[in-house]
């Protein structure tokens, strides 16, 4: 005999469902967050000062791959100036280990 009646969900699994969703919406707010100031950073910093951050970046990097000490890293919100920081102290970590450690 068939029984037409629903089977209901549990509670348990209520509670699994919203605390999920509810964790998924907190993390999606914060990724949304970020992205967003990214994007105005991006736009609000002008060419020259990501140009002169890539440039200190480079610097330290190479001094470091030298053994020297290096200077004082970004420590600022701007996170495109973050960025290009990072690329030179990269790019200045392998231009140091090679000879001559020129920019390219």
């Amino acid at each position: 005999m068939h029984d037409d009646r629903r089977r209901e969900i549990p509670t348990y699994t209520k509670i699994g469902f919203r605390l999920t969703l509810a964790l998924l919406l907190i993390i999606s707010i914060f990724l949304l967050r970020n992205c967003v100031q990214a994007v105005r950073d991006g736009a609000s910093t002008p060419a020259p000062t990501v140009e002169q951050m890539y440039d200190q970046g480079f610097e330290d990097g190479r001094r470091k791959a030298l053994g020297l000490a290096p200077g004082t890293p970004y420590e600022g919100d701007n996170l495109v100036l973050h960025k290009a920081y990072r690329r030179g102290f990269r790019a200045g970590w392998d231009a140091g280990n090679k000879e001559g450690g020129q920019r390219q």
